[in-house]
């Protein structure tokens, strides 16, 4: 089954703006596995000057669950930031889902899935991971998270998170 999903991406100032318009394909292949693909159409863009209309991202996953109670993630193909590659995900959930612990790893490149006219994608490989703990504060639907890891272009940091229900958020990067 494909289940056609779209964003719109509306970013304007004063003097400059940039408007896309993102359908987005989905489809299950088989219990836990999926595709995704999304078209990014260009409707207006005075802000980079150079963006096109392209395959924003590719890739296929699957999705299982271990024992003990971890959820895992497997991915394959192209993502956003024009990441190719492969990456994992594992999530543990504690008291409920008052607790939780999530670990990532990516080994990715730079490369367009469909490159703009004048764009070249940086030539260098990325490994990057990440130990998160997020504790969610029920009475007032509050996540406060802390994300220690390798991002990136190499930066190794860690990330402070705080949302909450009317979707408010502050990170903080040190």
């Amino acid at each position: 089954m494909l289940v056609p999903i779209t964003y719109w991406v509306i970013l304007i100032t004063p003097f400059v703006g940039h408007l896309c318009y993102s359908p987005s394909l989905q489809s299950t292949l088989a219990k836990g596995t999926q595709i995704n693909a999304t078209f990014g159409l260009v409707l207006y863009d005075d802000l980079y000057n150079w963006e096109t209309s392209r395959f924003r991202y590719a890739f296929a996953s699957h999705n299982g669950r271990l024992p003990g109670g971890i959820f895992t993630r497997v991915s394959a193909g192209y993502f956003e930031q024009t990441q190719y590659g492969i990456e994992g995900h594992a999530t543990k959930f504690f008291f409920g889902d008052q607790l939780r612990f999530d670990l990532n790893l990516s080994l990715t490149e730079n490369k367009f899935l469909d490159t703009p006219p004048g764009r070249r994608a940086i030539d260098k490989n990325h490994f990057s991971y990440g130990l998160k703990a997020t504790y969610r504060y029920q009475p007032w639907t509050t996540d406060l998270s802390i994300h220690y890891g390798r991002y990136v272009l190499m930066i190794r940091g860690t990330r402070y998170f705080f949302n909450d229900s009317l979707m408010r958020y502050l990170s903080v990067f040190s």
